[in-house]
């Protein structure tokens, strides 16, 4: 009977640990998403030589736009 307690305290804090190793790795593959993007931003700031200012300030308005819509669904 007592086994019978350990093994259910046992098996719920293995799925518990379980749960949370989940969470880690949607948030670390959400922080490499991220950094990716991030990357992907800078890039097209340093590679879009020859074009205006202006573009280059819609172009990155739009990116950052993007990624921050994407943040915000993620999230829910």
């Amino acid at each position: 009977r007592r086994v019978d307690r350990m093994e259910h305290s046992i098996g719920s804090i293995v799925s518990k640990i379980d749960a949370v190793l989940v969470k880690l790795e949607a948030m670390e593959k959400a922080k490499s998403k991220r950094r990716e993007t991030m990357s992907k931003i800078l890039d097209s700031i340093t590679e879009s030589d020859g074009t205006t200012d202006e573009v280059k300030r819609h172009q990155m308005e739009h990116l950052v736009r993007e990624e921050l819509e994407r943040w915000d669904s993620e999230s829910s």
